[in-house]
């Protein structure tokens, strides 16, 4: 009798090893429907006329017109945006969305996702100074970015946007420590796919976020 369980066990493992891998596939498709149905309701909401700020720039050309629902969702989620300096910024709750090739900030507002150019002011705040003016895409593309943990603020991390006119730092704070450990390993993978997919034969290296596993614990 032992014997006969013991051959049933074994014809058994391959049938449960194939349904395991069914009901991974199941989940996967939900969850990929779910994201279709979730960029449809943004795209519903999306207002891009805060681009026309910059209507010659490259960012205001490509997403005027902008339709969310032939893009991929990766991930997406509140978080807040902080710009400016220690001595004069400001913050700006965001809803950020992670797509394939790039993240978008949207700020809400009434009914509506704004999809607009941020600006800070960087420099002396004495009376009467104006500072420097900054002005932030609201699109950052993997092309462009990398990104790092905020030695002094573990619920936050930097975005740095190496653009034609030079480069543009983003600090994002998340509500919690486990929220940036999430977002961060999210944009990491989601870069480290967009790179290999873009420079496969090159030879360029794919950002390591394992130089940084440590800070985010």
């Amino acid at each position: 009798t032992t014997e006969i369980y013991t051959l049933s066990l074994h014809d058994a493992l391959p049938i449960f090893e194939r349904s395991r891998e069914i009901l991974g596939t199941i989940d996967q498709q939900v969850a990929e429907a779910q994201n279709v149905q979730r960029l449809a309701e943004l795209q519903g909401s999306i207002d891009t006329s805060g681009l026309e700020k910059m209507p010659e720039s490259a960012i205001c050309v490509e997403y005027r017109n902008l339709d969310l629902t032939t893009y991929r969702l990766i991930y997406d989620g509140p978080l807040t945006l902080k710009l400016g300096d220690t001595k004069r910024f400001k913050t700006i709750d965001l809803h950020v969305v992670l797509l394939e090739d790039c993240i978008m900030l949207l700020q809400k507002q009434d009914d509506k996702y704004l999809l607009k150019f941020h600006t800070s002011t960087v420099g002396n705040a004495a009376v009467g100074s104006q500072g420097h003016k900054f002005c932030h895409s609201p699109v950052i593309k993997f092309s462009a970015m990398l990104v790092r943990p905020v030695a002094t603020d573990k619920r936050a991390f930097y975005l740095l946007n190496t653009t034609q006119n030079g480069p543009q730092i983003y600090e994002l704070v998340a509500s919690s420590t486990a929220d940036r450990t999430q977002w961060f390993r999210h944009i990491t993978e989601a870069s480290n796919a967009y790179r290999a997919r873009d420079t496969r034969g090159r030879g360029r290296g794919l950002y390591r976020s394992e130089e940084h596993t440590s800070e985010l614990q």
